[in-house]
């Protein structure tokens, strides 16, 4: 019986402690003013770009793009 009561407290104690963390994680969203934004910030400390040369002709680049599954 003792040892019941221990493991439903053990239980209780673990989803306590997980519904205080849900609950802190979603107001810590729920509240932030951090706004995302679909471009880029030009006035970001930093931007980076990337680019590639493919000395390839542009039907073979389109076939391997264009063969998802493979």
């Amino acid at each position: 019986m003792m040892k019941n009561l221990k493991l439903k407290n053990i239980i209780a104690g673990v989803f306590s402690f997980l519904l205080a963390i849900s609950l802190t994680i979603f107001l810590l969203e729920y509240f932030s003013d951090y706004k995302t934004s679909k471009t880029i910030h030009l006035n970001a400390p930093v931007i980076t770009k990337k680019s590639i040369i493919i000395n390839t002709p542009v039907e073979k680049v389109w076939k391997v793009f264009s063969d998802v599954d493979n």
